[in-house]
This record gives structure tokens, C-alpha cells and sequence, in this order.
């Protein structure tokens, strides 16, 4: 590789880094504030997200030509999108979602116009890009950058300027250097591919403690090997393996520890698949680079409309998860076809350099996590014969104001000095909330036990916090009946002080029209609580249940023998935060389990505020 496609391969992977940790604050305002979870329906939201991705083709369409012969536009463009993301911690609301759009439609112009002028080095500016957001994600603990104001992120914020400055030159100019098309089409369905699952430590996290460290390791070797043309066996291979790789970190259900697997070779395989350049090169021209420009436009909107067909399953009810695969499928084909002559650059790292690397990503992530998501001063427990007791649904950690804020909700807790939590709506690597693992980040800041019941899919449900360990956990899938969103109950035994207590947390979904919709999951849940009276063992059961009290479904959990623990405080209205209006959010109790103190906590960290109630066990 040149000393030139080097500095072109640098400015393209910054420009792909700064696009994702603008994607990671952006994608999730779609659901808080252009909509609300599950009360606007998708198709509204995803075309409004629509209409901010196909602006940079609308543009490239009418201006492309004149674009490329400006040679100040991209570095331009570069410090918009730059500037939108350091603005993203500093403000919520309205004004967030407006920064947050204006920067992702300049990444997406900028990288679609450097595709024009630096297309021979595209495809391993891609793959390192997404090496150091993956890298650096893992490193934060996935606790995203874009909602931090402390010193990790300060450093991530400081490399970020860094690499941005030094790209500004590379990308001024314009002698036209066009990526084949069909690596343009390709960027962006790769970046789906790898946000989604192979390159999202989040949700290789769910798979194994060390999918984190996996991931970054495996996102490396994909980086050096991008730079690294292979022969058609070798890509032949590499189809194989990325269609396997997405179908086994994407179709189990929980995720077994062996799809670590496919996190692993995933992306070395994909880049392999890619190295070639996607084709053989145009010849350089203004007309050529424009179309290579367009077509990374157009891939940006075929990421959209593929990323919203894909979450929009779980509202209306089809397989999502083989959408993906199909993706994968596509792409694979795609990327397969011979190249007639080399189009990449020739070189990249060798195996020690590339050995050293994925060394040092190893210990970023391995290290990283531990300095970056500190634990919280503790909060000795109430005291020896009380259990405090918190149900929360957490809407994914986004407040109502779009910011994801996890250290105040770990702070709440603590100073509520809640025991044992019991969470709903919980997001383990959603690409559309930015791929965080909610339930691990809360975990490292309490220092408690977790224990997670996979609901929507794989990533997506509830969970259990606890200052004691607890064992036996069970989750057990709801059955839908006319729902389209998943549900389960997920149950555990924890060890407190003064005995054994069993939790089960869960998140009733309705399913019908009328005045009971919950009724017939209600009746499923309390006969799975009524099994678990058997035991022997005192019960606590919270969540969200989104009925109210008086209902038939109210009825169906109070007569298997469950107390209202929050009964001294009602109404205790919980929905939604900045007005509340129901009371939806419930813990109820076993006979012999006494209660006091049942109270909620006014704040706007969710759309749901939190019940808590202090709990004497008999």
C-alpha cells in the first residue's frame, strides 16, 4: 500500500468512525423523539429517517458534479459531521435530534465524496473504521462515548479531532480516484452487517463475558486482511463463512456461547470477501466519480429502509431476524463475482503487525470496561431484615428527553438503596438504540448480580439486578396469543440475609382490543407464579404489566394469592414520566411477605417512573 492510499485509507476509516458514533447517538432520537416506542407506528418514524439519508443522493443528483470540483467540500463536511458529535452530549430534546440529523446527513455526504476521490482505498478504510468504533465501543464497555461527559470519553472525543485534522488534507482536493460501484453500493449493507451483529461487542456480550474482546480482535484481523486482495477460492470460502457467521449470532434464541464463533470469523471473512475493491475500477473521471459517489448514497438508503424492515418486524410480526441473513445473503453474492484486474490498494499490515494489533485491541477491551464503567460508591443495605425492592421499565436507558443517562439511573438506585431490581424493556445490543448493553453497564456501576430473560429477541427483555447472587434462573417464554412484541417471565432465587426470596420480573404485553387487552398473558404469568408458590419459597413478582388495578387482569394475579405491595400508596402513577397518568407499574407479594414504604421517584430517566417498596420476608 502507498504512502497516499494509506493517508486516504486513515481519512475514509475516520470518516466511517465518526458516521457510526454519530449513527449511535441519531438512530436511537428516532424512536424518543420522533416517535415513541410502540405509540407511533414505524412507518412513520422510518420515513422520516428515510428523508435524512436519501438528502445526500438528492444532493448528489443535482450537484454531484460541481461537489466533486470543489476541493474544500469534503474536509468541509467533515468538520460539520465532527462538530454535530461532539455537540451530542451537550444538549437534549429537540435540539439533539436536529444536531444529531444534521451530522449524519454530512458524514453520509462527505464519505459518498470521498468515495469519488479516494475509491481505491475504500474498502479498508471501511473495515479499519469500523475496527476503531468497535474497538473503542468494547473499550467504553459499550456505554456509547456520544452520551459521556467523563475522561473516557474526553479521550475518545480527543483521538476523534485528532484523526479528523489529519485527514483534512487527504481528503482536499479533485483528482478523481473512483471506487467501483459496486463497492459503493456494498459500504453501506456492510455497515449494517457489522453494526447489527459481526461487529457489535454489545451483543456478543449476551453470548459470552468475552465476546466483547472477541469482537475486537476479530474486527482487527478483518482491517488488516481488507488491504490484502485474496483468489477466488479464498472468496469463495469467505461467502460461506459470512452467511453461516450472520445465521448463527443472529437465529439462536437465547444465544448459546458457541455463536461466538461466528462473531469470530464474521468479519475477517466478510473483509475478505470485499478486498478485491468490489470490481474493477472506472476509469478516473468526474463522471465516474460521481457515480461512485451515488452509489455509496444509494447503499445509504438501502441501510435505512433494510434497518427499519428489520426492527419494524418486531411490531408487525414477522421473522426480523431473517432479514438479516438475507442481507447477508445479498451482499455475499454480490461481493463474490471475479475482478478482472486488482483495484485495491496491495499490502496492508503483515501477520506480525497485524498480530500486535489485535494484541493491543485485546487489552483495550479486555483492560478498558474496568477503568471506563467504574463501580459507584456502595449502598450498605437497608438493613438486615428488609429487602428493598425496585421495578422499572427502562424504555432501552432513554429518557424522555432522547439522552441515554445510565450512571444517574445506577446513581438512583443506589442512593434508593434498592436490593434487587427488576427491569423491563432492557436493550443488550440493539443497533437501533447504538448498540449498548444496558443490563452489563448497570451491573459494573452497582457491582451486582444480573440475570437476563431474552423477550422481543435475543437482545431485548428483562432482568434481574441483585446485591446478593442469585441462582436458578428461568426464563420462559410467553405466549404471544394476538401480540406482536415477545414477553416473558424470567425467575430467580436470591440469597438475602434473611432467607431465600423468588423474584420474577416481566413485561405483560397487550394483545386484543377492549378493556383487558393483557388478560389472557396475565392468566399465563400467574399460573407460572402459582408453580412457583409451590416451592415453598416467599414470591415477588414486579414489572410492568400495563393494566390497572380493578381490572380482570388485576384480578388474575391477586387470585393465585399475590398481595398489591404497593397498595398503602395508591394511586401510584407511573406512566408516562413527564405526566403521569396510569398505574401500570406493579409489584405484588406472596402471603407472609410484609411490606411498607411502597413509594415511586419522580424523574424523566425513562418513559416509566420507578415502584419501590421495602420487603420483610416471613
Amino acid at each position: 500500500m502507498t504512502k497516499r492510499s494509506s493517508r486516504h485509507a486513515l481519512a475514509l476509516a475516520t470518516l466511517v468512525w465518526l458516521l457510526i458514533e454519530l449513527l449511535r447517538g441519531w438512530t436511537p432520537l428516532l424512536i424518543t423523539l420522533v416517535g415513541r416506542a410502540a405509540e407511533t407506528p414505524p412507518e412513520l418514524i422510518g420515513a422520516f429517517a428515510l428523508g435524512a439519508t436519501a438528502a445526500p443522493l438528492v444532493v448528489l443528483l443535482v450537484l454531484g458534479r460541481r461537489l466533486l470540483a470543489l476541493g474544500a467540500v469534503v474536509p468541509a463536511l467533515l468538520v460539520v459531521a465532527l462538530t454535530a458529535r461532539l455537540g451530542l452530549p451537550l444538549v437534549g430534546g429537540r435540539p439533539l435530534l436536529v444536531v444529531a440529523t444534521v451530522g449524519v446527513v454530512a458524514a453520509v455526504l462527505a464519505l459518498s465524496l470521498a468515495a469519488g476521490r479516494a475509491g481505491r482505498s475504500l474498502v479498508p478504510g471501511l473495515f479499519t473504521g469500523v475496527a476503531l468504533a468497535a474497538v473503542t465501543h468494547a473499550a467504553l464497555g459499550t456505554w456509547a462515548a456520544v452520551w459521556r461527559d467523563d475522561p473516557a470519553a474526553l479521550v475518545v472525543d480527543t483521538v476523534l479531532i485528532v484523526l479528523v485534522a489529519v485527514s483534512l488534507r487527504p481528503l482536499w482536493g479533485t483528482t478523481p480516484d473512483p471506487a467501483p460501484r459496486r463497492a459503493g453500493w456494498l459500504l453501506f449493507p456492510t455497515l449494517l452487517l457489522a453494526g447489527i451483529t459481526l461487529a457489535n461487542p454489545a451483543r456478543a456480550l449476551v453470548a459470552g463475558s468475552w465476546g466483547a474482546v472477541l469482537v475486537a480482535v476479530a474486527v482487527t484481523v478483518a482491517a488488516a486482511l481488507s488491504a490484502r486482495p485474496r483468489g477466488p477460492f479464498a472468496r469463495a470460502g469467505a461467502v460461506v463463512v459470512v452467511v453461516v457467521a450472520v445465521a448463527v449470532t443472529m437465529l439462536p434464541d437465547p444465544l448459546p456461547t458457541w455463536s461466538l464463533v461466528g462473531f469470530a470469523l464474521g468479519m475477517p471473512a466478510l473483509a475478505v470477501l470485499l478486498a478485491a475493491g468490489g470490481g474493477s475500477a472506472p476509469a478516473p473521471s468526474t463522471r465516474s466519480a460521481t457515480r461512485s459517489a451515488t452509489s455509496v448514497a444509494g447503499g445509504a438508503v438501502l441501510f435505512t429502509v433494510v434497518l427499519f424492515g428489520f426492527y419494524a418486524g418486531y411490531d408487525l410480526g414477522y421473522r426480523a431476524d431473517l432479514l438479516v441473513v438475507g442481507l447477508a445473503v445479498v451482499v455475499a453474492v454480490v461481493a463474490l463475482p471475479p475482478v478482472r484486474r486488482v483495484t485495491g490498494p496491495v499490502g496492508g499490515p503483515g501477520p506480525w503487525q497485524a498480530a500486535v494489533a489485535g494484541a493491543v485491541a485485546a487489552a483495550l477491551t479486555g483492560v478498558g470496561p474496568l477503568v471506563s464503567v467504574r463501580a459507584l460508591p456502595a449502598s450498605p443495605p437497608t438493613d438486615e431484615a428488609t429487602v428493598r425492592l425496585a421495578a422499572w421499565n427502562l424504555r432501552m436507558g432513554f429518557g424522555i428527553d432522547g439522552t441515554s443517562r445510565p450512571d444517574e439511573v445506577a446513581d438512583l438506585l443506589r442512593e434508593e438503596g434498592a436490593d434487587v431490581v427488576l427491569l423491563s424493556e432492557v436493550d443488550r445490543g440493539w443497533l437501533l438504540n447504538g448498540g449498548q448493553d444496558q443490563l452489563t453497564v448497570l451491573a459494573r456501576m452497582l457491582d451486582y448480580h444480573l440475570a437476563f430473560g431474552p423477550a422481543g429477541d435475543q437482545v431485548w427483555g428483562d432482568a434481574i439486578l441483585s446485591r446478593w447472587p442469585v441462582s436458578d434462573v428461568q426464563s420462559t417464554r410467553l405466549p404471544a396469543h394476538d401480540s406482536l412484541t415477545g414477553a416473558q417471565t424470567l425467575a430467580a432465587t436470591v440469597a438475602t440475609p434473611t432467607g431465600a426470596l423468588q423474584v420474577i420480573s416481566t413485561h405483560i404485553q397487550p394483545d386484543a382490543d377492549g378493556s383487558d387487552p393483557t388478560l389472557r398473558q396475565t392468566q399465563d404469568v400467574a399460573r407460572l407464579v402459582q408453580q412457583a408458590k409451590g416451592d415453598g419459597l416467599p414470591v415477588a413478582v414486579g414489572g410492568d404489566f400495563n393494566f390497572e388495578p380493578g381490572s380482570g387482569s388485576w384480578e388474575a394475579i391477586t387470585g393465585v394469592g399475590m398481595d398489591d405491595a404497593l397498595e398503602e400508596a395508591r394511586p401510584l402513577l407511573t406512566s408516562s414520566s413527564d405526566a403521569p397518568t396510569q398505574q401500570i407499574d406493579h409489584v405484588f407479594v406472596s402471603d407472609g411477605v410484609s411490606t411498607s414504604n411502597p413509594r415511586t421517584r419522580q424523574g424523566l430517566w425513562s418513559d416509566h417512573l420507578p415502584v419501590l417498596v421495602d420487603l420483610a420476608l416471613g
